[in-house]
Parts: C-alpha cells; sequence; structure tokens
C-alpha cells in the first residue's frame, strides 16, 4: 500500500516562522499572516481530500474484510460439518466393532454348543457298538415278536432323528452367525474407507480454513493501516486546524452574526456540500457552488477584515477569506477578479470580487465554504437561500 507523506508539524512551524520574519522583512505583518493562514488553510484542504480518499479506500477494504470473513464463517461450517460426520462415522464404527464382538462370542458358543452335541452323538454310537445296546442286528434277532421289533426300531429311529436334529440346529444358527460375523466385518471395511476418506477431506478443509485465516488477518491489517492513516490525518488537520484559529480574530465579534446571501438575483446550487463522486473519486465538497455568469458581484455576507487573497492555477482559483470573529470565516473562490485587498475591513453586502471559473471549476460559479475554528462547516448553518 502506498503510504501517504505527512507534513510534520515541526517543518510546518518552521516555515510559518519563515513567511512570518519574510513578511516582516520584505512585506506588511498583515500580508505575513495572512499568507501563513493561506498556506495552513491550503494544507487542510489537502489533508481533507487525502481523508476523504483515504476513507472510500477504507470503505472498500472493510468490503473486502466482511468478505474474507463470510468465507472464513463458510469455511468453519464446513469444517465443523465434515468434524461431524467424521464423529458419526466413528460412532458407527465403534457400533459395528461391539456387534462384531458379540457375533464372535455367539459364533464361539455354538461352536462349543455343537462339539458338546456332536461328543454326545459320537459317545452313544460308540456305547452302542461296544455294549450291542440296541444295535441294528439287536432290533432284528432279539425281537420276541413283531411288536417288540417295531418297538426296538422307533426308539433307535427317535434317538438317532433327536441328535440329527439338533445337530442340523445347531449348524443352521452357526450359518446364522457367520452372516451376521461377515456383515459385520463388511460394515466396518466399508465405514475405515469412508473414515480414511472423511479424514483427507477434513485435512483438506483445515488447509483451506488456515488460508481463509490469513487471508482475513491480511485484510484486517490493511484495515488497520487506513485507519491509522486516517487518524494521524486527522491529527495533523487537528493541528492546523489550532495554527488556523490561532491566526484568526480571537473571540469577541467582528460582524453580526447574521450572514447575508453572497450573489444578488441568484441562488441555483449547482453542487451541495457534503460528500459527492467527483472524477471518479469520493471526497468531501467542502462548500455550495452557486450558479452565476461571469462577472456577477460577490458581495460579502457580514462584516469582516479580509485576511487572504490569493490567485492560485488549481484548487480555489482566486479567492478570498473573510474573518468575522468568533472562530467564523467565509470563503469565496473561482472568482475572475478580486476586488479587495489583505487587511481591508468590509460591511455585510461590500463587493469583494466577481464570479468566475478560476482554478478547478468547469463553469462560472461561487463556491462558498465557511470555516468555523479552522475546520470547514456546512455553509447551511449561517446563510439561507433568498
Amino acid at each position: 500500500m502506498l503510504k501517504n507523506a505527512k507534513f510534520p508539524i515541526i517543518l510546518t512551524c518552521f516555515l510559518l516562522g519563515l513567511m512570518l520574519w519574510h513578511g516582516m522583512v520584505y512585506g506588511t505583518p498583515q500580508q505575513a499572516e495572512a499568507d501563513a493562514l493561506s498556506d495552513y488553510q491550503e494544507q487542510q484542504r489537502q489533508i481533507e481530500n487525502e481523508i476523504a480518499l483515504l476513507r472510500q479506500s477504507l470503505s472498500g477494504l472493510k468490503g473486502e474484510l466482511s468478505k474474507q470473513q463470510t468465507a472464513l464463517a463458510n469455511a468453519d461450517m464446513k469444517v465443523q460439518q465434515c468434524e461431524d460426520t467424521l464423529a458419526a462415522l466413528n460412532r458407527q464404527m465403534s457400533a459395528a466393532k461391539k456387534e462384531l464382538e458379540i457375533a464372535n462370542t455367539e459364533f464361539s458358543a455354538a461352536q462349543t454348543e455343537l462339539a458338546r452335541q456332536l461328543e454326545g452323538f459320537q459317545s452313544r454310537l460308540r456305547e452302542n457298538y461296544i455294549n450291542g445296546d440296541v444295535g441294528l442286528l439287536d432290533v432284528v434277532f432279539d425281537a420276541t415278536s413283531m411288536e417288540d421289533f417295531l418297538t426296538r426300531s422307533y426308539y433307535m429311529e427317535r434317538m438317532l432323528l433327536y441328535d440329527s436334529n439338533m445337530i442340523d440346529a445347531i449348524n443352521a444358527q452357526i450359518d446364522v452367525i457367520k452372516e451376521k460375523r461377515a456383515l459385520q466385518e463388511t460394515k466396518i471395511a466399508n465405514l475405515n474407507t469412508l473414515t480414511a476418506e472423511q479424514t483427507k477431506i477434513l485435512a483438506e478443509l483445515e488447509t483451506a480454513r488456515s488460508e481463509q485465516k490469513a487471508l482475513v488477518d491480511e485484510a484486517q491489517g490493511d484495515v488497520n493501516e487506513v485507519q491509522a492513516e486516517i487518524n494521524q490525518w486527522k491529527k495533523d488537520s487537528d493541528e492546523i486546524a489550532a495554527a488556523i484559529r490561532a491566526l484568526q480574530t480571537p473571540n469577541g465579534g467582528v460582524g453580526s452574526g447574521i450572514y447575508a446571501w453572497p450573489l444578488r438575483g441568484y441562488s441555483t446550487i449547482t453542487s451541495n456540500y457534503g460528500w459527492r463522486t467527483l472524477r471518479g473519486q469520493r471526497n468531501l465538497h467542502t462548500g455550495i457552488d452557486i450558479s452565476a455568469p461571469k462577472g456577477t458581484e460577490i458581495h460579502a455576507v457580514d462584516d469582516g477584515k479580509v485576511i487572504v487573497v490569493k490567485s492560485l492555477t488549481y484548487s480555489y482559483g482566486k479567492y478570498v477569506i473573510v474573518d468575522h470573529g468568533n472562530g467564523i470565516s467565509s470563503l469565496y473562490a473561482h472568482m475572475s477578479s478580486i476586488g479587495c485587498s489583505v487587511g481591508d475591513s468590509v460591511k455585510q453586502g461590500d463587493v469583494i470580487g466577481y464570479v468566475g471559473s478560476t482554478g478547478n471549476s468547469t463553469g462560472n460559479h461561487l463556491h462558498l465554504e465557511f470555516r468555523k475554528n479552522g475546520s470547514v462547516v456546512s455553509p447551511w448553518n449561517y446563510v439561507s437561500k433568498p
């Protein structure tokens, strides 16, 4: 950011002393005092324009800061949403692992039960084989009758069927548990994949958030820097305003305090007091512009003393400042010609110059400005349109 050069107060005071000394040696004290006041007022005008430009810049920087803060808030929200998703996945992972643990426990219990049933079945078969209890030959040869044979066959069949059904049931249960366990293992694998992806996304979002935070800090730094410049310019302006007050008539009236309209027969305002955009830049228009033909007489708005008469090729062009006392002064700019001199005492209504378009002007008009204790104020606080 380009830095704006400051006008050190020590250098200002030195130049003021030099100008006063020059005036005492080569000119009248009144002229030296008027030149010093004019220089201060021109400095203050430049400062006010600089402050206006800085405020315009500050407005843009604040807009940029707001945009970056909104982007950071969005980045924070995305990170929070990702963290919430990751936490939900971790909860699902924990639940799936518990389900798998239960399935493994059930699987072990079913295998144990199956082994027990098989061992019992095999034990009975061995006993039947060794002891010949209710063996197939026994069923055939030991039966005393057909009824006995059928009875022996029935009980043997029932025993074998019971063992077979029990084993089938346990195997079926084991198949269900295996399916349940496989389902949980698949679920855990999927959750691992999702968690890894979400963790990667979270890392990217946190990086983006950090970068956005840096942009916010940079934008805030720009705002603070420009605000500091504005504060410094205001301080300089206050110091110059104090110097102007010191050069103006102290408390005690020169004028009546009742201010008349400066142009007779003309009251069209082409540019009002306040903020405006000129040549693409927003700045404070420090007075009111009253349209009138070239050569129209300009009248003093109140009694006072002429303290500045200047002819510039820029800014105000040809202009006059009249001090009315009590810290109030009026300024008349862009004159085609000047009709008074520094040190003149004027009465309300006296002709002090003529309307023109000198300096920074695009047409014939009077720029009327009021200052209170060196600072520009709205002319409407003092004059009213006729």
